[in-house]
């Protein structure tokens, strides 16, 4: 099977969760992200996010080293192992860096790849048409980001 490398954002402000309606696979609702082109998998979430929304946004996540020496490259919430499918390359793997981020600037402006977009409240997630894992998934990463903010 083939398998993509790939990075995504659950954007989250005021306890709302930002989904785009996709117009790939079963057009179901989902956050934005993308396949990593020859980059770290936070500059390949954050120009995601720019490609389908429009928004500027900051990566949220508690940093675990630091030198002079390297740079950091933010990490995810969490790393997902999941079969997709869509139209173009039909089923597929996807290893998926799941970023949490907050909106910083910019309208939300969508690209080919979405019909439509809400922001919903965490917690209404699950009586949307989106897939199995993603209330669970919004409602784990609404929690974490919780915990970053001092």
């Amino acid at each position: 099977m083939i398998t993509h490398p790939t990075a995504s954002a659950v954007i989250l402000t005021d306890d709302r969760v930002l989904l785009l309606k996709s117009t790939k696979g079963t057009g179901s609702y989902i956050y934005p992200g993308g396949h990593v082109e020859n980059e770290d998998p936070a500059t390949a979430v954050l120009r995601e996010i720019r490609e389908e929304t429009g928004l500027d946004v900051e990566l949220l996540y508690r940093p675990c080293f630091s030198h002079p020496k390297v740079a950091e490259v933010p990490r995810p919430f969490m790393v997902m192992d999941i079969g997709v499918r869509d139209k173009q390359i039909g089923r597929h793997r996807h290893i998926d860096a799941v970023y949490l981020a907050r909106p910083l600037a910019g309208e939300v402006v969508l690209n080919h790849e979405s019909s439509g977009y809400l922001w919903v409240p965490v917690d209404e997630v699950a009586a949307l048409a989106v897939p199995e894992e993603l209330p669970d998934l919004i409602t784990a990463a609404a929690a974490y980001a919780a915990s970053l903010v001092p």
